[in-house]
């Protein structure tokens, strides 16, 4: 799938490119109405790079579960 739940709280977006398995960890947040990335890695087979892409992405959406102060919008984009 292209998005998966990864834990009770937060999931990964799944996509290809370069021939990498690529994974954008993250939370939706209702109240924003806006997807949280938490942090991003590559993936083949069971390992992910960074390899503590996992954890890091735990102990970023519980710090932004207690101070959402620490959220930053992304937006130095241009179409």
């Amino acid at each position: 799938p292209v998005y998966d739940v990864f834990g009770p709280d937060f999931g990964e977006i799944r996509f290809k490119a370069e021939k990498k398995e690529h994974r954008v960890f993250g939370c939706f947040l209702p109240v924003f109405g806006r997807y949280a990335m938490l942090i991003g890695a590559t993936k083949k087979g069971r390992n992910y790079t960074p390899r503590d892409a996992v954890n890091s992405a735990q102990r970023r959406f519980k710090l932004i579960e207690r101070d959402r102060s620490q959220l930053r919008e992304y937006t130095d984009y241009r179409f």
